[in-house]
């Protein structure tokens, strides 16, 4: 019996390396794919908490960061909003200013609005009606890799999701203090 449930773990085992290991490959691949690709943007309506507004032109900084949304699902889920608010204050405190550049794809906008009134997310969110930003771009399908720190010609110097991953989020606060160069 012993053999038997030892048999079973060493499978288990090395499924579960391999999955690593596949998951790994991915996330070079796409790090790699993605490195220094430049974002193109559509025209897109600027809102706060539903309200039209108007922003700067975004390519006057050094750096930002942009978050892709497809509110396919769990809308309040995915979006995270208070955990940006949080992320916001930190990158306030920074000597670069580095605005967070928000696009939402979503077939309901009002829920959307709903969720920012809920969490207090007074930011400038960009509505992407036709998920134009993403047939341009062509996105990785996984949420994950769908936020980019981006140059100030929209070349994305980082990839991945910095509410998601803490040591995500000390790269992107390395690479926009200086602290690091991936270039």
């Amino acid at each position: 019996m012993k053999v038997v449930v030892l048999i079973i773990f060493v499978i288990e085992f090395s499924f579960c390396l391999s999955s690593c290991n596949s998951y790994q490959r991915k996330v070079r691949n796409i790090v790699k794919e993605w490195s220094g690709k430049e974002i193109v943007f559509p025209s897109l309506d600027a809102k706060i908490m539903g309200r039209d507004t108007i922003i700067s032109y975004i390519s006057d900084y050094k750096y930002k960061i942009l978050t892709y949304i497809d509110t396919t699902g769990c809308s309040a889920c995915r979006l995270r909003l208070f955990d940006w608010k949080i992320l916001k204050k930190e990158i306030d405190k920074l000597p670069e200013e580095v605005p967070l550049f928000f696009v939402v794809q979503s077939k309901n906008y009002k829920e959307f609005e709903e969720i920012q009134k809920v969490n207090k997310f007074t930011y400038p969110v960009y509505y992407d009606y036709d998920g134009m930003l993403d047939k341009m771009n062509h996105f990785p399908d996984d949420p994950n890799f769908q936020t980019f720190l981006l140059d100030k010609n929209n070349r994305v110097v980082v990839i991945g999701n910095p509410v998601t991953n803490d040591k995500m989020w000390q790269i992107y606060i390395d690479v926009i203090r200086g602290d690091i160069s991936l270039e």
